[in-house]
């Protein structure tokens, strides 16, 4: 699986440790927030290993059950999250961010379920608006089977027939070095990365909880998530540059290290910016004085459009890394 790209990122869990990667790599607004960003599943019996086809049948079935008042049962109080730890006993769904500490669940739960419904319906009016959605699932457990992985793409695929359904694991993998980590194409959706999740040098709580940020923090910050309105601005700039490959490296061949430029949205970053002002400038020049008129006057056209959307584009100041 080589696709970097995607509409929209979601986190399957295990636990909000993910949610917060997506969210410190750009990959998700910190204010958007979906139904299994801060859900465990915990009952394997229920939900399976690590929760994971648990979620997935969530997805799939319009969550039933999710959130069903009889199946709630009280824990304990999570010390961490300052909340009470409430557990689903028909889903194996576990609660630790949600019900406050001294309120009744009943109490609660109206205001609860309130959230969650938001957030399903966030899910799923996401992914409905979106054509290539990646799941993304990372756990310190470790043994997962391949067959087990490759089943919740298939019924993540069945679900979302009209969207490219892709799935990222991050998997332990205990004996690998700290920084080291070693992929899995199990077919081309589904990749699995092994690497030591629960690995860290320092002893905090905190620390503890996130394990290996630096490496997997490394492994994301390859993937994008693109804003529909930015494709066809993409579209054009891949337009361009083929029309203008020839006329601009028979110009200026020392900037042909642009073609090695791996971000999307080349045309913004400074190099790809300052490629388009010279092809501009060569086709004006071309164009005006009557040289090769009839060859270049669309490209000139195209490019001067482009250009004018590119400064619009930069005056908003898009976050692009070049």
């Amino acid at each position: 699986m080589n696709n970097y790209r995607y509409d929209l990122i979601v986190s399957l869990g295990d636990h909000c440790i993910p949610h917060i990667a997506l969210v410190e790599s750009g990959l998700q607004k910190n204010d958007e927030k979906y139904p299994f960003d801060e859900t465990r599943g915990i009952m394997w019996d229920k939900c399976g290993r690590g929760g994971l086809s648990g979620k997935v049948d969530l997805i799939c079935n319009g969550f039933r059950n999710f959130l069903n008042l009889e199946g709630l049962e009280a824990r304990e109080i999570d010390h961490y999250t300052k909340k009470l730890w409430v557990v689903n006993k028909e889903t194996g769904m576990s609660f630790r961010h949600d019900f406050p500490i001294g309120v009744p669940i009943k109490d609660a739960y109206p205001q609860v379920l309130d959230d969650y419904k938001k957030r399903i319906a966030l899910l799923y009016r996401k992914i409905n608006q979106s054509s290539r959605v990646l799941f993304f699932y990372m756990t310190p457990i470790d043994n997962f089977d391949d067959g087990y992985l490759l089943e919740q793409q298939t019924k993540l695929q069945a679900r979302f027939p009209k969207q490219r359904i892709d799935m990222l694991y991050i998997m332990q993998k205990t004996g690998l070095a700290p920084t080291e980590f070693v992929e899995h194409d199990l077919s081309k959706h589904v990749l699995r990365i092994d690497m030591d999740v629960r690995y860290t040098s320092k002893t905090d709580l905190w620390s503890i909880q996130l394990g290996n940020a630096e490496l997997y923090h490394r492994i994301l910050r390859r993937y994008e998530v693109i804003k529909k309105s930015d494709y066809a601005l993409y579209n054009k700039v891949v337009r361009i540059r083929r029309e203008t490959h020839g006329l601009f490296h028979s110009v200026t061949q020392r900037v042909d290290c642009i073609e090695k430029e791996k971000r999307y949205f080349y045309a913004l970053s400074n190099i790809g910016y300052l490629r388009m002002k010279m092809c501009h400038f060569l086709l004006k020049k071309w164009v005006h004085r009557g040289e090769k008129r009839k060859k270049y006057s669309n490209e000139y056209k195209k490019i001067k459009c482009l250009l004018r959307e590119a400064k619009i584009y930069r005056k908003a100041q898009i976050n692009i890394i070049p």
